[in-house]
């Protein structure tokens, strides 16, 4: 817990939040002020989460000043995400919810999260025990082999698939599907290459011969 935090007066707390509020559509790396206003939001949070007037007073003001629509990887995203309804997805477990402010009145996520970013990085962003995982897509991306073999040594045997709208934090359902566990190759496979291999060397040795042989008779 930060001691600037509980050191800080009730407007200055207020001003922090209220900053934050009137930046939820500019990006979360915009400016320096923007981060150190989200890190000191965190420590608030730590300090004094959930029943303390000042928390809920704070609290109060970010969700009456919820907007319509939020676009992801803004200061909206990590302020709003944890107070959207819940839809067909966990709250608590969507990627902009889990790095987000936290809403106390909703359950931690219950399920294997994983994040497919922009980049096509396949990211774990919360662990329980089971077999089975949500994926959030960025959109425009895919489950790879690759990521299903990343997901299969992680013990994922089924993962569920949401895909993120173009510009928002919304998700939509889109498949379930098998981490398989990958194809390995027989060893006998190796051994049968191998014999086909020398059989061939020794078809064009004994052609060889052949020849030679029945250039020798004529000639000789």
């Amino acid at each position: 817990m930060s001691s600037e935090i509980v050191d800080m007066e009730q407007d200055d707390i207020k001003c922090m939040f209220e900053r934050l509020i009137s930046n939820r559509d500019k990006l979360l790396s915009e400016d320096d002020q923007i981060l150190k206003d989200i890190e000191e939001s965190k420590d608030f949070q730590s300090a004094f989460c959930c029943s303390d007037p000042i928390y809920k007073q704070q609290i109060s003001s970010i969700i009456s000043s919820n907007p319509d629509i939020i676009n992801k990887n803004t200061v909206g995203a990590y302020l709003y995400s944890c107070f959207q309804p819940e839809t067909v997805v966990e709250i608590g477990c969507v990627p902009s919810c889990i790095t987000g402010l936290k809403n106390p009145n909703i359950s931690s996520c219950e399920m294997n999260t994983y994040e497919k970013n922009e980049k096509g990085e396949l990211i774990k962003l919360h662990t329980v025990v089971g077999d089975d995982a949500n994926v959030f897509m960025a959109s425009g991306q895919t489950i790879t082999k690759s990521d299903k073999q990343i997901l299969y040594n992680h013990g994922i045997k089924v993962i569920t698939t949401y895909k993120q709208d173009t510009t928002t934090i919304n998700y939509i359902l889109s498949d379930s599907i098998p981490t398989d566990s990958p194809p390995i190759e027989p060893p006998q496979q190796h051994i049968l290459t191998n014999i086909n291999y020398w059989a061939y060397i020794w078809l064009i040795i004994s052609a060889v011969i052949v020849i030679f042989i029945g250039f020798f008779l004529t000639y000789h």
